[in-house]
């Protein structure tokens, strides 16, 4: 079974989240979040491959606004 990676943004005004589209490898989800996220957001990258299990992978903090 291949591994499956997924972001979870959080707005960082709002907190709103929404999980991106499902990638193949971190980096790829990585980019594929950065390309969509429009406004100013943490990102929490995931691994998603187990079903009823979800690993958090990699956590990049938006940077401050000064």
């Amino acid at each position: 079974m291949s591994k499956i990676f997924q972001a979870l943004t959080v707005n960082a005004w709002t907190g709103k989240t929404y999980w991106q589209k499902q990638q193949d490898t971190v980096d790829d989800a990585e980019k594929h979040a950065s390309r969509y996220t429009r406004n100013l957001a943490d990102i929490f990258i995931y691994d998603v491959s187990y079903e009823g299990s979800i690993t958090l992978i990699k956590t990049i903090l938006h940077k401050g606004v000064a």
